[in-house]
């Protein structure tokens, strides 16, 4: 997402730690409602948090490289 957004725009590097923890935070939440809260298709529970697990650590080690 930020490769594609660096194409039209820029941030600075403050922004774009800001903008991956935020993600990460977002991501985190998803998986805690997906675990808690996904009352409507629990058939769908365990892979829709293993796709967040997937993405938070993608966002780690986006922070990492920047840290």
């Amino acid at each position: 997402m930020l490769e594609e957004y660096r194409k039209y725009n820029s941030f600075s590097k403050s922004e774009e730690k800001n903008l991956i923890v935020f993600r990460l935070l977002e991501t985190c939440n998803l998986f805690w409602w997906n675990y808690l809260g996904m009352d409507k298709r629990p058939d769908l529970k365990y892979i829709a948090m293993k796709r967040d697990i997937g993405r938070a650590k993608r966002w780690v080690k986006m922070w990492e490289k920047g840290n």
